[in-house]
């Protein structure tokens, strides 16, 4: 008895899995989610359920989330990683990182990455090698848009404060990026480092009022205080242009950055492709096509600007 015991346990095991780690046809697959942005949630779900998957049904997520420290990040992806599931996806940088320290077999695939090659994740974005891919945000026209935009919808900023975290794994080359930007316009820059919500008061205190603009840099910390950031700004009447729609909707008066929606799309499409059965060092990490532009009028008025046509004309969305 005990022999043929050990025999199913054996067959369960060999059926329940191919051995690159792809589910069997016939086997609901499970994965992991390691989440950081727990507002981009609703991208993943919307994307999966896309594809025909039906959470609890045709698919199994065991939802993990984390703080932004190493030894958090690294305690939830060992966990992640000892469940056995068939791939983890995560949504940040740190994470990824994490996860890649965690594992070397399990298939990752991330979503919204700034710089996956600078930061050691991917050997390249053509080919990707090992075991993990995703969609990345990061495009050096990006960060010029940016400048651009608050300079064309703030002709008086003289200075661009460019907050950022020293600690991000692409802080670095961002930052360069903007300041190579802001010079070709004739424009000064700041650096204002943050690093924690610790940070957030003292940066506000080095930024001037006259003539000073705010630029957030693609981080995941300020991200995900991104409603806390627009509205200090707001407070000091400060013009500012961020990533993503949270910041404007907290009263930032423009954000510019890649689709969210895109990313996790082309996210979702390769969990799917690696559930049956592609390789993730197969899989070209994607890169943003699709960039939206929103604009606060709310926020103009209170600022006292009159926002450009030229601004208004291209702008995804507008806040009345």
């Amino acid at each position: 008895m005990r022999a043929w015991a050990c025999l199913l346990v054996l067959v369960g095991l060999v059926l329940g899995s191919n051995a690159d780690g792809s589910a069997q046809p016939g086997r609901v697959p499970r994965i992991g989610y390691l989440v950081t942005h727990p507002e981009w949630n609703h991208f993943f779900n919307s994307a999966m359920k896309n594809l025909g998957y039906v959470e609890g049904t045709s698919l199994l997520v065991e939802w993990r989330v984390s703080g932004l420290t190493a030894g958090q990040l690294r305690t939830v992806a060992q966990e992640l990683v000892g469940l056995r599931v068939d791939l983890i996806f995560t949504d940040s940088t740190p994470a990824a990182l994490a996860l890649k320290s965690a594992t070397e077999r399990l298939p990752i695939v991330f979503a919204g990455l700034a710089d996956p090659v600078g930061a050691g994740l991917v050997a390249g974005l053509p080919r990707p090698g090992g075991n993990v891919t995703g969609t990345t945000i990061m495009t050096r026209d990006a960060m010029a848009k940016r400048v651009q935009l608050l300079k064309e919808a703030v002709p008086a900023v003289s200075t661009v404060a460019i907050f950022w975290n020293p600690t991000h794994p692409s802080g670095p080359v961002q930052v360069k990026d903007i300041e190579v930007a802001v010079a070709q316009l004739g424009l000064k820059a700041q650096r204002v480092p943050v690093r924690s919500a610790q940070d957030v008061d003292s940066a506000f205190a080095m930024v001037g009022q006259r003539g000073f603009g705010l630029l957030m840099t693609d981080d995941t910390f300020l991200v995900n205080h991104a409603q806390r950031l627009a509205a200090l700004a707001a407070e000091r009447r400060l013009p500012a242009i961020s990533n993503f729609r949270a910041f404007v909707d907290g009263g930032g008066l423009m954000s510019y950055g890649p689709s969210l929606a895109e990313q996790f799309q082309g996210a979702a499409l390769y969990v799917d492709k690696i559930l049956k059965g592609a390789r993730p060092a197969d899989l070209p990490v994607m890169q943003a096509s699709k960039f939206d532009l929103l604009v606060n009028l709310k926020t103009a008025k209170a600022l006292g600007l009159t926002i450009p046509q030229s601004i208004l004309l291209r702008a995804d969305e507008i806040i009345r």
